[in-house]
């Protein structure tokens, strides 16, 4: 039997917080879409600020990520 690592665990967390990121953006930029048929064209100023506002969770998990191991490593 193989040993279960803690970089394997950890490798494994983040394909999976990568993968439902994956899933979630593109079920909300489909749910966009469907507002945007509903509405009239926007205008390009609407549309930067609505990509502005736009949460990323697995990139905000890595930049934790960074943040913590910047502070534990001197």
């Amino acid at each position: 039997m193989k040993k279960i690592t803690t970089r394997t665990v950890l490798f494994s967390l983040l394909l999976m917080a990568s993968a439902a990121s994956y899933i979630f953006l593109n079920i909300a930029s489909w749910k966009q879409d469907q507002a945007r048929l509903e509405k009239e064209t926007p205008l390009e100023e609407d549309l930067e600020a609505e990509q502005n506002k736009l949460f990323l969770p697995d990139v905000q998990v890595l930049k934790k990520l960074v943040e913590t191991g910047r502070k534990l490593v001197p």
